[in-house]
């Protein structure tokens, strides 16, 4: 459960740059492949749904607000392109940011 806690925690801090697996193996300095059956076993779901969860409600807290545009979003979220961000949002929530700041 400690570890879940660590990942959890090191997720939060972390999802706007890092995704990948081995940044938080490393943090928490176990491999990825041992950290990840630890997260799925005891939270029965994978850790790469934890990341993206935190990193859509990032988004969408980012969306919520009217002074940024997705440009501005996909940056402060570390996306390449604002069309990655919309296409990743839409694959997650249904909609584009766009969408979910207009109530759609």
């Amino acid at each position: 459960m400690q570890i879940l806690n660590r990942f959890i925690q090191f997720v939060n801090e972390h999802c706007e740059k890092h995704r990948d697996m081995e940044f938080y193996a490393d943090k928490i300095c176990l491999s990825k492949q041992y950290l990840s059956n630890i997260i799925s076993e005891v939270s029965k779901r994978k850790a790469s749904s934890w990341i993206e969860e935190a990193l859509i409600t990032r988004a969408k807290v980012l969306s919520r607000h009217d002074e940024m545009s997705v440009n501005e979003i996909s940056d402060s979220l570390g996306f390449s392109e604002p069309s990655n961000l919309t296409r990743y949002f839409k694959r997650v929530t249904g909609m584009t940011p766009l969408e979910y700041r207009n109530g759609k």
